[in-house]
């Protein structure tokens, strides 16, 4: 309970930051109040979020040294054995890109180790990374909300820039596969630059000998970066019902401003009076609906000939 309660503290502090509107970091900081407590991991989660001076000292001090990113303080997190971990809006040093989030660890010795959260990815500072993180549930799944201005509206009229594709859809049979493949085709020969996890994923050699825990995780992981390099996502929405991981990966394109579009050539529904949930139909600039299954494949080929994705 404590480690959720922990995750919940972090996910609720990085909302309300990345959401504060026109007051300044610091109200929102001295407002972010809770008990103290302490993580089944032993670290201690202040009072407040409230970077102090001697704090903030500590932290400029540590990391004074890294010139490829710049992080900017946002709140003190929690506390391990004199190790503090500042949540932190980062960058790329003299970059364009749209800014992210990161747990940063430090101490009177430096920069001890780095978590980016929107990319999922562990930037180890140290040889034992597990002794300074307080855990890999506390950020997995946390994704900056990069652009409050990002409506679906904006994302209907975007500029169609990019040709990376993220391909989500069900894989679990040969059916499934092939069908993906077949669209997947299309697209190449479009132009696209497809990841089609089925074919681009992760290798059964690297998940050999890992646990369940660890599968799970490490594409999760891949999955999600992915999705987060893509200008696109592609959206195979048959079945009884569109397939879970999919669903999971277009709400995360969706909310990270990408182009998305769906196909769907099976008549089952899953509403009364709507073939798709709202929730997912709405996402989706376009969606190529035929339950001919060839007549489809001419309907997107006559798309892409007179459209950019």
């Amino acid at each position: 309970m404590r480690k959720l309660a922990f995750t919940l503290f972090i996910t609720v502090m990085i909302l309300t930051l990345a959401s504060c509107g026109k007051k300044s970091e610091v109200e929102v900081q001295k407002q972010a109040q809770t008990d103290q407590m302490s993580t089944d991991d032993g670290w201690i989660l202040p009072g407040t979020l409230e970077m102090t001076e001697e704090m903030s000292k500590l932290f400029f001090n540590a990391t004074e040294g890294i010139s490829d990113i710049d992080y900017e303080p946002m709140g003190y997190m929690a506390e391990k054995n004199g190790v503090y971990c500042v949540l932190c809006r980062a960058q790329a040093a003299g970059s364009q890109e749209a800014p992210y989030y990161a747990l940063v660890y430090v101490n009177d010795q430096g920069v001890q180790n780095v978590w980016d959260i929107w990319m999922g990815a562990h930037a180890v500072k140290k040889d034992d990374p597990n002794k300074l993180n307080p855990t890999n549930d506390v950020t997995k799944g946390i994704e900056e909300k990069k652009d409050e201005t990002n409506t679906p509206d904006d994302i209907e009229t975007a500029d169609h820039t990019g040709k990376r594709v993220y391909f989500a859809g069900p894989l679990f049979n040969e059916s499934e596969r092939d069908f993906n493949l077949k669209m997947v085709e299309i697209l190449e020969a479009h132009g696209y630059e497809v990841f089609l996890p089925q074919r681009d994923g992760l290798l059964a050699t690297e998940l050999e000998g890992k646990t369940e825990e660890e599968k799970g995780e490490m594409i999760f992981d891949k999955d999600c970066s992915e999705v987060l390099k893509a200008d696109i996502l592609f959206m195979n929405l048959d079945g009884r019902v569109p397939d879970e991981g999919a669903c999971v990966e277009l709400g995360l394109a969706y909310a990270n401003g990408k182009r998305c579009y769906g196909i769907k050539t099976d008549a089952r529904s899953v509403e009364l009076d709507l073939d798709l949930n709202p929730m997912i139909s709405e996402c989706f600039i376009e969606l190529f609906k035929n339950y001919d299954g060839d007549a489809l494949v001419e309907e997107l080929e006559k798309y892409l000939l007179e459209n950019e994705l």
